[in-house]
């Protein structure tokens, strides 16, 4: 097990036992030697930029794109993000401001397939740092990342467990994950006088909470349109990979190795002189990306129909209805968000895009 070097002031440790962790205000301080993990970066960790195959269903992930803050709302953390390295023993680097935390970069970033991993000080000889509460997350909390393409992604705690720093387990926190995961690693457990540290680490487990479909707009919850009446249930949200487009609002949708032919909802018949363009604009937009295939419960569904009728969410969190109707290419269809189809429809006409513009007139 190599050791990492950490600073320590008075009694309080640093760092977390995962690399150096010296910074301007502490560099004369003594240096106290503790047990680290060894460096991360198992086999089928991509460091970030590509992501692992999913065996299975395509589960809810996020295109690649750094973090830049972090908002955990139940212990009051937000939090600038810095990059973190490893340290030439291997070990990961942890950040020199106790009161920012850090993203490790040889994993991925965070909403992509396999675990992203933050990490933050417990405290410092001037108090409490900015992890110093993570042990309080309980299952079902919320975690956000906001990242540099504008995204927030949102995750929830599953698990808050507590290893010794001499068997902390580097396969479970760094190795490859079916889905988009999360890590918030810091110092935890008792303090050793001795040793002048924390003797375990406090790691927590999230899970990427999938995308939803757009949120009605203002206008449509004011005239009562709702998602349907108490208890009403539809069909299974699901995730899967657009394998194939045959108009503006028809796809195939890959879901757990089998093909469901899609209408989407709230999308219009696009009229035979925007067809081309129309399913043009759908495949560039759709084709091989990864969706989330949202049930409206307020309509009929019947498992003999030729075509499943959800709304179909990119891996922006975009609705693709909404991208359709403002391009141009479908007009308002049915669906309890029409009022702000309609709104969108208004807009593309006053643009003149799609079939609004000069092809069709």
């Amino acid at each position: 097990m190599p050791t990492a070097v950490l600073a320590v002031a008075g009694l309080v440790t640093l760092g977390l036992g995962l690399g150096v962790g010296l910074s301007a205000d502490d560099s004369a301080r003594p240096v106290t030697v503790v047990e680290g993990p060894p460096a991360p970066v198992p086999d089928g960790v991509d460091g970030g930029r590509g992501g692992t195959a999913a065996t299975g269903p395509v589960p809810a992930s996020l295109p690649a794109s750094e973090p830049v803050s972090l908002t955990i709302p139940s212990i009051d953390v937000t939090t600038g993000l810095d990059p973190l390295g490893l340290n030439p023993d291997r070990t990961v680097q942890v950040p020199t401001d106790f009161d920012r935390a850090g993203w490790y970069t040889g994993a991925p970033t965070p909403g992509r397939i396999g675990p992203a991993v933050l990490l933050g000080h417990i405290d410092s000889f001037r108090g409490p740092a900015v992890f110093h509460r993570l042990d309080r997350l309980r299952p079902g909390d919320v975690v956000e990342v906001d990242r540099a393409d504008g995204v927030r992604a949102r995750f929830a705690v599953e698990a808050v467990r507590e290893y010794p720093k001499d068997a902390f387990p580097t396969e479970e926190v760094y190795g490859a994950t079916d889905h988009a995961g999360l890590r918030l690693i810091t110092c935890g457990g008792p303090f050793d006088a001795d040793a002048r540290s924390y003797r375990d680490n406090t790691v927590v487990f999230a899970r990427l909470i999938p995308p939803a479909p757009a949120v009605a707009p203002p206008d449509a919850r004011a005239a009562g349109e709702s998602a349907g009446p108490a208890g009403t249930t539809g069909p299974p949200t699901l995730y899967g990979r657009v394998v194939e487009v045959d108009g503006p609002a028809t796809a195939v949708v890959e879901v757990q190795r089998r093909r469901l032919a899609v209408r989407v909802i709230g999308l219009g018949a696009t009229p035979a002189c925007a067809r081309d363009a129309g399913t043009a604009f759908a495949r560039l937009t759709l084709t091989d990306r990864t969706v989330t295939l949202v049930p409206d419960p307020t309509l009929p569904v019947s498992p003999d129909a030729p075509e499943w009728a959800p709304y179909l969410v990119l891996d922006t969190q975009q609705s693709y209805t909404d991208a359709a109707i403002l391009a141009g290419w479908a007009p308002a269809g049915e669906g309890r968000y029409r009022s702000g189809f309609l709104e969108r429809e208004r807009t593309a006409r006053d643009a003149g895009v799609g079939m609004w513009g000069p092809g069709c007139r």
